[in-house]
């Protein structure tokens, strides 16, 4: 059997009712198998909610994650600051 090293997937939830009111809760799913080892990594993230009413109006609400948007800042001001340090030391070390 061949599977995938690494997956991607959309899912939904099974409905949530709340007086008349349906939820789904839709999920990121990210696996990545190692076929050396009897193993992987699996990273779940929420995406969106979606909101049905009875008389089926469908409204999509996004998550936003602000978690991965910081680590993606500060790990791109590392780098810059990386490369900053890296042209002045070649700078300064020229005669």
């Amino acid at each position: 059997m061949q599977t995938s090293l690494l997956r991607i997937e959309t899912l939904t939830s099974p409905p949530i009712t709340i007086q008349d009111t349906q939820l789904h809760v839709r999920s990121q799913l990210v696996q990545l198998r190692f076929t050396t080892v009897n193993g992987g990594v699996i990273w779940n993230r929420p995406v969106a909610v979606v909101v049905r009413t009875l008389d089926g109006e469908e409204k999509i609400v996004s998550i936003s994650d602000m978690t991965r948007a910081a680590m993606l800042t500060l790990a791109g001001l590392c780098f810059t600051g990386m490369f900053v340090l890296m042209f002045f030391r070649s700078k300064k070390a020229q005669p």
